[in-house]
């Protein structure tokens, strides 16, 4: 809402207005106007405008320093006390809130910028660029000189009051003073712009790069000095630094696609620096990449006509200069590529350099000749007479050795598809396929994937080819050169193939979108037939339409569907059994080996970052690294991996597949197995132990009952081989041949154990004249318990002592985890040979093999026995 002012206003009402942006106090004029005053009337007028600035600047600065408010104290002891930054800080919003006022603070702020260190120069920078684009420049209109206002309004005379605005001379003065401010504001705004550009001329790379930065986003916002900041951004092209160069084509394309309609202004503005003298063959390799990236449209004729003059002026100097093969050349070609179908050009033009662009073809790197070859074939679309030499061209080029290790895959199989797509020749379309089956085999598998994909979508579409590769046609003789159909083909099918001894015929039928639409039965006087001799096949011809490709053997997919890659060869199998592939994904990304590395060693796919959103066709937008789909982006050893159904499992993965779910299961059961072991081993817990002892010792009453109770009830009395005792009852024989079964079993597992570590350990072999099995026979049976043992459980001292005294002979310590009992009277040598193979067999983990483990465990319960 614009404000008027009238008499009755004074200085102080100014300030305690509602705040608002500085050009809405009076109108702004759109347009410079012409008035009647001289320059020494202008002079004089600038003189006085000044004075009543300052004159309002002092009152409102006088009332500043009598406020108590807590803000403008801080702000005042920031501008005195502050660092740098804290200092900056408080000049930008005091010029935010009053600029009028301010003006000073402003001037002083602009200064900095070229003086300031290289550390703080991104953040002065930064802020005053935001607060002139949201608070000093007027959105719409540019600021205007003092001389360029209606200084003639001035002149009115105040009695009449025919304006509004201006009743009373202060009314006058306050318009002067703000005409005054503009052109202050639009002169600092243009000290700005020139700090900027030695900010850009910098010597650290940072800098000149934020600069430019800034700058570009000054032009895309605001329209003030447009021009200046245009010329300083195309010069920033020519920088010595490469970055900083690349800076500069990003900012400028940005300015393009944010105003589609400067591309004639700055297509001006680089012709300027593309034939200015002295320029180095970077700046202008930087240039024609810059004009090589607009986006035209149908309206753009004129700038399109005008970008391929520039073109072919390039590319009549680089071949002057005897290279065909730079990277000059490819980017000549690709912007010529690109604007050749929005102009309206003369054939001649063309026709003058067609020659030159076919040797670039021959003599130039696979990149640079693929970017020729896109060029030719959009003259072949409306230049009919040059078919026949484009597809000879591109015939040529399948056999060039770079096209497996050039980084422009993509591309290339674009330019065949639609190559194979366009052609209306069924033979030279089928001699295409038959090279294109014959050099997959010098490729790695992600390109043959990629190759076999195009050919499916080819045959999908063209049904004329799928038959003549798959179908065997039949010869049938022709006198008088009177060709029959072959009545054997089927309705179906959209070519006739007839053959006889001396010549070959197809008839050649236009293939339209759609692949299902038939063509209508011809007579045989409208069928257009292509005649050549009978020749065998040749590999290596030029033109493919001689290769007699025809007379060859179509073993090309029986091969690859041999192939050992199980991608290629299913990709084989597919095209031989007539299906059209199907693959979500790009083979070219998901096939190559190094994902297939990161796959076997379990590398995690790249998560997906949210991506912020951009406007469709985003020519700016940055190029985001290819993220796999569907099963390809979970990770190999992952649940939701292992939980996939083996056929949806891609074929290049199910080794990986089989081999986790197998090792999954695995682990599954020796988990189980673990689980079912700890449950045994803690069967016998403390409340159960409470609950024996509580049977045992009769509950509470077990320690007036301890003298009643007899440990040593249940052990029996062991007997020696052939002597049983014949009152023993027939459940103590039974325990007794369990026991022996057991002493057996412990035997067997350590003489096997001994004769496999006894090769291996020199120490061990003192101990060859120990009899293992008559271990259990003579020492066992010394450990006897007659009735009257059973008596007391008390041995005496000398017992005790004799005891002790063995137990002093073995290495462990007592209580240790590596003693072995010596209770039934083992030797101290087949004590130590057990202690050393109980440390063998724990192995580097401290942990047990299980039949060692086990065959202790026997040996303690036949001991507690």
């Amino acid at each position: 809402m614009k404000r008027e002012l009238n008499d009755n206003f004074t200085i102080g009402e100014i300030l305690t207005t509602v705040r608002q942006k500085w050009y809405e106090e009076y109108q702004k004029a759109e347009r410079p106007y012409k008035h009647s005053k001289s320059e020494a009337d202008v002079l004089h007028l600038r003189d006085e405008g000044k004075k009543y600035l300052d004159a309002e600047t002092a009152a409102f600065q006088l009332k500043q320093s009598k406020s108590q408010d807590s803000e403008t104290k801080w702000l005042k002891t920031a501008l005195q006390r502050g660092t740098t930054s804290d200092k900056t800080a408080a000049g930008i919003v005091l010029v935010q809130d009053n600029p009028k006022y301010n003006l000073g603070r402003l001037i002083s702020l602009i200064s900095q910028v070229r003086s300031t260190k290289h550390n703080q120069c991104g953040m002065i920078i930064t802020s005053l660029k935001e607060l002139f684009l949201e608070d000093l420049l007027h959105p719409t209109f540019k600021l205007l000189k003092l001389e360029e206002q209606d200084l003639d309004k001035l002149d009115i005379n105040l009695n009449n009051g025919s304006d509004s605005i201006i009743k009373t001379n202060a009314g006058r003065n306050r318009l002067l003073a703000h005409w005054y401010f503009e052109d202050q504001l639009r002169e600092q705004y243009e000290r700005f712009v020139t700090n900027l550009s030695a900010v850009a001329s910098n010597t650290v790379d940072t800098n000149r790069e934020k600069a430019i930065s800034i700058m570009s986003g000054l032009l895309i916002a605001n329209a003030e000095q447009e021009h200046k900041l245009l010329e300083l951004l195309v010069n920033k092209l020519g920088d010595p630094s490469s970055k900083v160069g690349s800076k500069a084509v990003f900012c400028l394309n940005k300015l393009l696609y944010e105003h589609p309609n400067m591309k004639l202004i700055v297509l001006r503005e680089v012709e300027k620096l593309l034939f200015r003298r002295n320029v180095n063959q970077r700046t202008q390799y930087y240039a024609i990449c810059l004009l090589s990236q607009y986006v035209l449209d149908k309206n753009d004729e004129e700038i399109a006509a005008t970008l391929i003059e520039v073109y072919f002026a390039f590319f009549k100097a680089c071949l002057k200069k005897g290279e065909p093969d730079s990277r000059m050349m490819a980017a000549i070609l690709m912007g010529v590529s690109r604007a050749y179908p929005f102009a309206k050009i003369d054939s001649k033009i063309l026709n003058e350099h067609i020659d030159s662009i076919y040797k670039v073809v021959h003599l130039g790197s696979f990149n640079v000749s693929l970017n020729a070859l896109n060029l030719l074939h959009q003259i072949t679309g409306k230049d009919e007479s040059q078919t026949n030499r484009f597809y000879s061209a591109f015939y040529r080029k399948l056999f060039d050795r770079q096209i497996g290790v050039a980084n422009k895959h993509a591309v290339f199989l674009n330019l065949l598809y639609r190559v194979l797509q366009k052609d209306q020749s069924i033979l030279r379309s089928y001699a295409f396929i038959k090279r294109i089956l014959q050099i997959t085999f010098y490729f790695s598998a992600n390109m043959v994937c990629a190759m076999l994909y195009i050919v499916s979508k080819v045959l999908e579409r063209r049904r004329d080819l799928k038959y003549m590769l798959f179908e065997p046609y039949k010869v049938i003789k022709a006198e008088n050169d009177v060709c029959e159909v072959n009545d054997s083909l089927s309705d179906t099918e959209d070519v006739h193939v007839i053959e006889n001894e001396n010549s070959i015929m197809l008839s050649n039928i236009i293939v339209g979108s759609d692949s299902e639409t038939k063509p209508d039965v011809k007579k045989e006087s409208d069928i257009k037939v292509e005649m050549q001799d009978v020749k065998p096949y040749d590999p290596f011809c030029r033109n493919p339409l001689y290769a007699g490709a025809t007379k060859g053997i179509n073993a090309e997919l029986e091969a690859l569907s041999r192939h050992f890659h199980p991608s290629v060869s299913l990709f084989a199998n597919q095209i031989i059994q007539g299906k059209s592939i199907e693959y979500t994904g790009d083979p070219l990304e998901d096939l190559t080996l190094i994902r297939f590395l990161d796959r076997y060693v379990f590398k995690n796919p790249k998560k997906l970052e949210s991506k912020k959103v951009q406007k469709k066709n985003d020519p700016l937008a940055q190029r985001a690294g290819y993220t796999p789909k569907g099963i390809r982006s979970l990770s190999v050893d992952s649940a939701a991996y292992l939980n996939e159904r083996e056929e949806r499992i891609p074929v290049d993965e199910l080794f990986l597949y089989r081999y986790l779910k197998q090792k999954d299961e695995i682990k599954k059961r020796v988990k189980k197995e673990d689980d079912e072991d700890d449950e045994d081993a803690d069967s016998v817990n403390s409340e159960e132990f409470n609950d024996m002892l509580d049977r045992m010792g009769g509950g509470q009453n077990f320690g007036q009952d301890f003298d009643d109770l007899d440990i040593a009830a249940d052990i029996q009395p062991r007997k020696k081989k052939g002597k049983a005792n014949e009152e023993s009852d027939d459940d103590e024989d039974t325990e007794d041949n369990v026991s022996q079964s057991e002493d057996d079993d412990i035997i067997d597992d350590a003489s096997e154990d001994f004769d496999e570590d006894i090769a291996d350990n020199d120490e061990l072999q003192d101990l060859s004249d120990i009899d293992l099995v008559d271990i259990d026979d003579e020492n066992l049976s010394d450990i006897e318990f007659n009735d009257s043992e059973d008596e007391g459980i008390f041995v005496s001292a000398e017992k005790f002592a004799e005891m002790l005294e063995e137990q002093n002979k073995s290495k462990g310590k007592h209580g240790g985890s590596n003693v072995f009992s010596s209770s039934d009277g083992a030797s101290a040598k087949q004590i130590d040979w057990e202690i050393k193979r109980h440390q063998r067999m724990k192995g580097p983990f401290g942990k047990k093999r299980k039949s060692v483990q086990s065959s202790n465990n026997n040996r303690a319960k036949k001991f507690k026995r």
